[in-house]
């Protein structure tokens, strides 16, 4: 018989769709406790908080990230920069950004 022991299920209880959503939960929970910085890679915040709310941020911003290949390596305040984005500008980006993690716990 095969345990799920994060869980306390055996096999027969398992119900996979509602114990998926709870691992979802919980990974989501624990990544939306990280504040987002600019020294952050695009591809790293994308990743973590997949979230229509997080792309929303980015391409308000003029920041079409999401299946660029430089955003794996480059960082929200480079990406930005290269962007034509001020420091100021990036920092209401990144307050933004930061303010859409917090709606995801909700």
């Amino acid at each position: 018989m095969i345990y799920f022991f994060y869980f306390g299920l055996d096999s027969q209880d398992f119900d996979f769709l509602e114990s998926f959503k709870n691992i979802e939960r919980f990974i989501r929970d624990m990544a939306t406790k990280e504040e987002i910085t600019k020294e952050m890679v695009i591809g790293e915040v994308v990743e973590k908080y997949f979230a229509e709310e997080i792309f929303k941020v980015f391409s308000d911003y003029g920041l079409h990230c999401i299946g660029c290949h430089v955003a794996a390596h480059e960082s929200i305040e480079d990406g930005a920069k290269a962007h034509g984005l001020s420091d100021e500008d990036i920092k209401k980006l990144v307050d933004d950004l930061n303010k859409a993690r917090k709606k995801l716990k909700k």
